[in-house]
C-alpha cells in the first residue's frame, strides 16, 4: 500500500491519461502534485487516508483534467482556494466526488 505519492513520481508519466492510486494509505498530497501529468483526465484518489488539501496541491493541474474523486477519505475543511486551479481555464465541468469525507467547515 502507498503512504505517499510525490510530484516527481510522474515527472516521465506526460502521456498517462488515467491515474488510479485508490484503496492505498495515502495520507496527504505534496502541492502541484499533479504538475508533470499533462495529458491525465480521470484521477482517483478515493479510499485513502487524505486529510487536507492546500490551495497549491492543485497548482499547474492539466486544463485535459475532467474528474477527481477524492470520495472516502478523512477530509475535513475544504477552502475554495484549494479548487481555484480546477475550474482555471476549463471548457467543460470538472467531476469532483467528495461523498464519504468528514467535511466540517467550507471556506469561501
Amino acid at each position: 500500500n502507498l503512504m505517499q505519492i510525490y510530484r516527481e513520481d510522474f515527472k516521465d508519466a506526460h502521456q498517462l491519461t488515467t491515474l488510479n492510486v485508490r484503496q492505498n494509505m495515502i495520507t496527504s498530497l505534496e502541492d502541484a502534485i499533479f504538475i508533470h501529468l499533462k495529458e491525465v483526465k480521470k484521477v482517483d484518489l478515493s479510499h485513502n487516508k487524505i486529510s487536507a488539501l492546500n490551495e497549491e496541491t492543485f497548482k499547474g493541474t492539466s486544463d485535459s483534467l475532467m474528474m477527481i474523486d477524492l470520495s472516502h477519505n478523512k477530509i475535513t475543511i475544504l477552502d475554495y482556494s484549494t479548487l481555484i486551479p480546477l475550474a482555471h481555464k476549463k471548457s467543460f465541468p470538472l467531476e469532483l466526488y467528495l461523498d464519504f469525507n468528514e467535511i466540517k467547515e467550507v471556506k469561501v
